[in-house]
């Protein structure tokens, strides 16, 4: 057996590949759906849907980036929501 083509190492090269260039979709995709963060098929496919109102193309990176600025908006609406 090739050690390098065990899921371990795939997974860090993934991640190597990640923090040297967050904006490589395949290496990116590939980390997200590894073991180590456990997205499915239907999570990414509606993170690939979102799309900014002022960019016309945007990587996942910069998807990710969106989804977490508006989770965060959105938290503090619920949590107002709730107070009242």
């Amino acid at each position: 057996n090739n050690y390098l083509q065990s899921l371990e190492v795939q997974v860090m090269l993934d991640t190597l590949r990640v923090i040297h260039n967050p904006l490589q979709d395949n290496a990116l995709v590939a980390l997200m759906k590894s073991p180590m963060f456990g997205f499915d098929e239907d999570e990414l496919a509606r993170l690939s849907l979102q799309k900014a109102e002022d960019k016309v193309h945007e990587n996942l990176y910069e998807k990710l980036v969106n989804a977490q600025k508006m989770a965060s908006s959105q938290k503090g609406l619920i949590h107002t929501a709730l107070v009242e």
